[in-house]
C-alpha cells in the first residue's frame, strides 16, 4: 500500500504536495476536536483502569515479585523518554531555527542559507 504512494509522489511532486497540504490542512481544521476528545477519552480510561480492580492485576504469577521497584520504572521511563527527545531536538531544532527565527530575522539573515545555518547552530549549541 505504501510503495503506489510513494510512486505517485516521485512522478507527481506538484500534485502530491497541494493534495497533502490541502488533506492535511482539513485535517487541521475539521478533525482537531475529534483528535482532542480522543487523547481526553484514552486518558481518562487509563486513568480509571489505574484506580480500578484492573490495576491490580499482577503480570506474572500470583508468587512472583516484579523484577524492578516501582522507582527503578519511574527512572527508565524517564530517562528513555528524556533520551529520545534529545535524539529528535538534536536534529529538529537547529533545523527550525535554520528556516527563521529572531535572531535570524532582527541581523537580516535569509533563511535558509549558509550564514542561516551557521546561526542556527549557535543558536542550538
Amino acid at each position: 500500500m505504501i510503495l503506489p504512494v510513494v510512486i505517485f509522489t516521485i512522478y507527481n511532486v506538484g500534485f502530491s504536495n497541494a493534495l497533502f497540504s490541502s488533506m492535511k490542512n482539513f485535517i487541521i481544521s475539521t478533525l482537531n476536536w475529534f483528535y482532542i476528545s480522543i487523547v481526553t477519552v484514552v486518558l481518562a480510561f487509563v486513568v480509571w483502569l489505574m484506580f480500578s480492580k484492573f490495576g491490580k492485576i499482577r503480570l506474572g504469577k500470583d508468587d512472583e515479585r516484579p523484577e524492578f521497584s516501582s522507582f527503578a520504572w519511574f527512572l527508565m521511563l524517564f530517562s528513555s523518554g528524556l533520551g529520545l527527545s534529545i535524539l529528535y531536538w538534536g536534529v529538529a531544532k537547529p533545523i527550525l531555527h535554520l528556516q527563521g527565527n529572531p535572531f535570524i530575522d532582527i541581523a537580516g539573515i535569509e533563511p535558509m542559507t549558509q550564514e542561516a545555518a551557521v546561526v542556527a547552530m549557535r543558536i542550538t549549541a
